[in-house]
């Protein structure tokens, strides 16, 4: 369902990290982080954007994030967040919530 359908308010923000947003300025991030550049692994985007998450997200603001299952990005998220908690899992993937 969409969030016009369900009369949900959103605005979506193409930026490369979160530099440019205000303290306390968002209700939650979703996210599919990027962990390589070209065909080099490269996590620095990404722990970047887990370490900045709790400054941008309003208190009790959510970080959502889908990634392969064989990454480590829960754990980094426990690192950043107040509480992890595991929405899905197959083979392939997994998606997280995180209490920033």
């Amino acid at each position: 369902m969409s969030a016009q359908a369900n009369d949900v308010g959103i605005d979506t923000i193409w930026a490369d990290g979160t530099a440019c947003l205000p303290d306390e300025s968002l209700d939650a991030i979703v996210t599919n982080p990027p962990f390589h550049r070209g065909v080099a692994k490269d996590s620095d985007a990404t722990l970047a954007l887990f370490a900045d998450a709790a400054r941008v997200l309003r208190p009790g603001g959510e970080l959502w994030v889908v990634f392969n299952s064989h990454l480590p990005w829960r754990t980094h998220l426990d690192q950043f967040a107040q509480q992890t908690e595991l929405i899905a899992q197959n083979r392939n993937y997994m998606l997280v919530r995180a209490i920033c």
